[in-house]
């Protein structure tokens, strides 16, 4: 072959490179793999947020039901205790406690910063009282006592 059929031959051959001819198909599989990666690693970390804030929502809405479901209860209980009203003048009057007489009774009251009057309360006047019974302890006692074994 004379040489210019040799420049020939060369100038049509290809040039891959120092590391062969796999190497370049290698370099764009191993960047396209890497941006594979990065793509996979960010949906992750916004599916990760939006979970994470989902479960915020959840626990606030759990905790606002929780509050209603007290709340109501509360009402509830509030509602059960029957009320009662006493009519008649006032003999004694304190800033904790009011006394009133009911044909020979005397019955005496409590009351608190939270007792709504309306009008002028004092000694003497007739009033009407609206009152609940709630009890405030309960001690339980057994009806037969227990002997001891000897």
């Amino acid at each position: 072959m004379d040489r210019r059929a040799a420049r020939q031959s060369k100038a049509g051959q290809k040039s891959v490179g120092a590391c062969g001819p796999d190497y370049a198909a290698e370099q764009r599989t191993a960047k396209a793999t890497r941006i594979q990666q990065i793509i996979s690693e960010l949906i992750v970390n916004k599916i990760e947020t939006k979970l994470h804030n989902m479960k915020k929502i959840q626990s606030l809405y759990a905790a606002i039901l929780f509050g209603a479901a007290m709340a109501t209860t509360t009402q509830i209980s509030a509602a059960d205790a029957k009320s009662y009203q006493v009519t008649g003048p006032v003999l004694a009057l304190t800033a904790t406690t009011i006394t009133v007489q009911k044909g020979d009774d005397r019955w005496e009251i409590a009351r608190n910063k939270d007792t709504k009057v309306t009008g002028d309360m004092k000694v003497g006047s007739k009033v009407t009282i609206y009152y609940t019974m709630v009890a405030a302890e309960i001690e339980v006692k057994d009806g037969k006592e227990k002997k001891a074994k000897k």
